[in-house]
């Protein structure tokens, strides 16, 4: 992730680079995205998932704590 280094399209006016916090959530964000398009994936071939996030999103993944996160990869939980 370069979150530090995301920039507006080269039309925009006054605008040139986003605040290094609000790029680094967009990036998490995405990343989050692309989790839940692999999680559908993956179940629908029988492979049960997790999707575990730093940023609290309840309706759509766990929150990630680390002690959970080995528990769920000693179950075999992917």
């Amino acid at each position: 992730m370069v979150a530090a280094e995301i920039f507006f399209a080269a039309g925009a006016k006054g605008i040139s680079r986003l605040n290094a916090r609000r790029a680094t959530y967009m990036g998490m964000l995405a990343t989050v995205i692309n989790a839940l398009a692999l999680q559908d994936a993956l179940e629908k071939v029988g492979v049960f998932t997790r999707v575990l996030s730093a940023i609290e999103m309840h309706e759509v993944c766990e929150p990630f704590i680390r002690r959970r996160a080995m528990r769920h990869l000693e179950k075999g939980v992917w």
